[in-house]
């Protein structure tokens, strides 16, 4: 879902996501919203700022998600998302285990539901044509599926699948383009989990690969469908991704100019990486 996007890192401890023109109200000088979660402990929301044309942002309220956050840094990437339309947000309540979903309008955010997540600790979102997986990251970690009906989300029968085998510090869920894979970024055990997704989005058991970068962090996909990964020890990867999952070494670790580098930046087909702490997305 993330094709026309780039991925950014900036110094804050809620995940920002910014929208153009679809998700944001009038106004001549107005170019879009910006989305950030509080991650507040005593209840999480999601703030929302107005973007000019000039990139000022102006606060424009924070709505209740429904559920708590941790009140500190989650270490992922992919904690609030928009739906490719623009029209849909979905966000992570760590501290609660849920997961909430809005309806983007003129006026804001309008709340639909909130829903037990399905594990512990989310912490990463994804989302292909009506199937939304999260990321469970805490105890026993996870990926579990959901469908987004008009104002619900409904768990996915079957969707539940654990990391793989070894595979510990997960940081990032997200579909390949063409939705027929799930992939999973792990930075303690520097692996990479892949899942393949049926015609139902069921996703199927783990296979494990093996990253060629050390901790391996944020990434996401060029316009073939290759996996682009940022790697906290100061490099970057891409891969050929097969359709039962695994994944081939296209560029090994290439490092970087700095010392940690945590998102993968796509624009047009090459990766970059930034060296700060939280993700954020942008049109």
């Amino acid at each position: 879902m993330h094709r026309g996007t780039v991925a950014l890192f900036v110094l804050c401890a809620g995940m920002l996501l910014a929208a153009g023109t679809a998700g944001a109200a009038g106004g001549g000088d107005r170019a879009g919203a910006v989305y950030t979660l509080t991650n507040s402990a005593a209840g999480n929301g999601v703030a929302v700022f107005d973007r000019a044309k000039d990139g000022t942002l102006t606060p424009d309220g924070t709505f209740p998600t429904g559920g708590n956050g941790t009140g500190a840094n989650l270490g992922s990437q992919g904690a609030v998302i928009l739906s490719e339309d623009r029209h849909e947000l979905f966000a992570v309540n760590a501290g609660s285990n849920s997961i909430s979903y809005f309806k983007v309008n003129h006026d804001g955010l309008e709340w639909q539901a909130t829903v037990p997540s399905g594990g512990v600790g989310p912490s990463s979102l994804t989302l292909h044509d009506r199937v939304l997986y999260v990321l469970n990251a805490g105890g026993v970690a996870n990926i579990t599926g959901f469908v987004v009906n008009h104002d619900d989300l409904s768990p996915l029968a079957g969707s539940t699948r654990p990391l793989g085998a070894g595979s510990s510090g997960p940081a990032q869920v997200s579909f390949a383009p063409n939705g027929q894979v799930l992939v999973v970024t792990e930075k303690s055990s520097s692996t990479i989990d892949t899942y393949g997704v049926d015609a139902h989005g069921v996703a199927g058991p783990p296979t494990v690969n093996a990253a060629v970068g050390g901790t391996p962090f944020g990434f996401d996909f060029d316009k073939r469908g290759n996996v682009l990964t940022s790697n906290a020890s100061g490099s970057a990867s891409s891969y050929d991704i097969a359709r039962d999952g695994s994944l081939s070494v296209i560029s090994g670790a290439v490092p970087t100019t700095t010392a940690r580098s945590r998102c993968s930046t796509r624009t047009g087909s090459p990766a970059t990486s930034a060296p700060v702490a939280t993700p954020s997305t942008s049109r």
